[in-house]
């Protein structure tokens, strides 16, 4: 893991998804040129907070040497700041695309937010075997 990369990315790219953090996109240029701009530093107050979450400050200085600063006090996908269904589904359907055609990620991701109205699990593990169609 690589906070540099992982921000140049969300900068650069607008998104830091499994697809982004592939060879292509470690050596390109621009992501390489933003990465050496981010600079980590230790924020005691953040630290002295305590560590059950992920807090961060964020800032970013413009060209024009405007400074843009965001307190972050929970990151998205966790409970204080769940991820809403739509961007959960998203988020599971480009990951099951390493194994599934989207429009079974798509069956899959409704079913186990359904689980309960499933009545037999080889319902639903069926769909998760290679070549069924």
């Amino acid at each position: 893991f690589s906070l540099q990369f992982g921000l140049a990315c969300i900068l650069v790219r607008r998104r830091a998804g499994l697809d982004d953090y592939t060879s292509s996109v470690v050596q390109d240029s621009i992501i390489r040129e933003t990465m050496l701009k981010v600079k980590p530093i230790l924020d005691p107050t953040i630290s002295n907070m305590g560590v059950e979450k992920m807090r961060s400050t964020l800032e970013i200085e413009l060209n024009n040497h405007r400074v843009i600063t965001q307190f972050v006090d929970s990151v998205p996908g966790t409970r204080e700041n769940p991820l809403q269904t739509h961007e959960l589904k998203r988020k599971f359907c480009e990951c099951a695309a390493y194994t599934l055609p989207e429009s079974k990620a798509s069956i899959v991701f409704n079913m186990i937010q359904n689980i309960r109205n499933v009545k037999e699990i080889n319902q639903l593990t069926s769909l998760l075997m290679p070549n069924h169609e």
